[in-house]
């Protein structure tokens, strides 16, 4: 089992061909780059809008050699419907709000704190702190059909007995998750606190043969992949290479491994987001989208937070970014108004993207907890 060491880290390069892409569609997308290096409106909408008509899920997505054709495409298709004089407005729209069931497990109900999603054609998956005593890092599974019938496992307890033995008690707070392989997550279990250790959970989720459904959670295997001397709050998967990132409390650092565990890089908040000093995305959950059909790159995240900037205003905490972790780069910024309804910011816990819609989770299983199901459209200067 790798424990993290310091890793050499991998410098972006200058001018890459990405990045020559970007600054062709952005200058003709109304002037970008823009002298405080911020993409224009416009330009963040389209980016964000091609991103979710183009997001693949684990069975769809696609080997980076097709990168490029995919690139041609996406730019043929977007850019010549775009008027750069326009005053185009992003619009998340709200398509349904699915309320999360309140949980019962081993005979107690107890609110379930929030972390993580991921969304499939059956299941929304959450990691969560079951509140009671002792609290319990969990994951569940809840059936996107038929949201009262759910399954909850300890991920703690489903560990083989030496493993498990690994793991203190303090262990608690699972976080932001994605897939790695088919039937296969990586999740991180922390400490409730900004300290370290973590350590990151290999979940198998398979489907069963005979019936093609997910196999019960209880029956998959559940391993150590790792141990991390930090709190990693949310993990994203790079497909092209296997690689992993994961981002630590209020993403002071994101460190990056190879898929076997080993450290590649520990990169800090200012090198990670390069040339935006004041950047400060405590990142809450983030997925990878795209795999190449946007830009010529193999991998862009959508990441989902709270700004911790110290001028933000209080409507203005809920914050979705597209970053470009291979080019150290932010693509897009777009702030998420308060909703009505909504106790917390919309970003305040999960995040994933399913079959062109965006996904939310802000809020506690057994407090109103609900999955806020969102597209994003455009509203031109007459409000069409």
């Amino acid at each position: 089992m790798p424990t993290t060491r310091q890793g050499k880290r991998r410098q972006a390069p200058a001018v890459s061909p990405p990045a020559a892409q970007i600054l062709r569609i952005g200058r003709r997308l109304n002037g970008w780059p823009r002298r405080d290096g911020q993409w224009p409106r416009s330009a963040a909408t389209i980016l964000l809008i091609s991103l979710f008509t183009a997001a693949p899920g684990p069975s769809t997505r696609t080997a980076a050699a097709q990168s490029a054709a995919r690139l041609t495409e996406a730019t043929s298709a977007v850019a010549p419907v775009v008027d750069p004089r326009a005053a185009l407005t992003p619009i998340l729209k709200i398509v349904r709000r699915i309320a999360l069931p309140e949980v019962v497990w081993r005979g107690k109900k107890e609110r379930i704190h929030c972390q993580g999603l991921y969304v499939t054609d059956d299941s929304f998956y959450v990691t969560g702190r079951w509140e009671g005593t002792p609290r319990r890092p969990l994951l569940l599974r809840v059936s996107r059909r038929q949201p009262s019938v759910y399954e909850v496992i300890d991920l703690r307890e489903q560990l083989p007995d030496a493993e498990r033995q690994q793991v203190a008690e303090g262990l608690d707070h699972p976080g932001g998750f994605d897939y790695a392989a088919p039937g296969e997550f990586w999740i991180p279990v922390a400490r409730s606190d900004a300290r370290g250790p973590s350590v990151i959970l290999r979940v198998g989720v398979d489907r069963q043969p005979e019936s093609g459904r997910p196999q019960p959670l209880a029956e998959g295997n559940v391993a150590i992949v790792m141990t991390v001397d930090d709190h990693i709050g949310a993990l994203c998967h790079e497909p092209a290479t296997g690689r992993w990132y994961g981002a630590n409390w209020d993403t002071l650092l994101v460190y990056e491994w190879q898929s076997d565990g080993r450290l590649v890089a520990r990169i800090p908040r200012d090198e990670f987001v390069q040339g935006l000093p004041d950047w400060r995305l405590a990142i809450q959950d983030w997925k990878a989208v795209g795999d190449g059909t946007l830009f010529d790159s193999p991998f862009l995240i959508l990441a989902g937070g709270l700004d911790k900037s110290p001028d933000v205003a209080a409507g203005e905490l809920a914050v979705i970014e597209l970053l470009a972790p291979l080019h150290r780069t932010r693509l897009a910024r777009l702030v998420l108004p308060a909703e009505p309804g909504a106790t917390r910011p919309l970003t305040n816990e999960g995040l994933a993207v399913h079959n062109r819609h965006l996904y939310l989770l802000p809020d506690d299983i057994g407090a109103g907890a609900e999955v806020w199901q969102l597209s994003l459209q455009l509203a031109g200067p007459a409000g069409d």
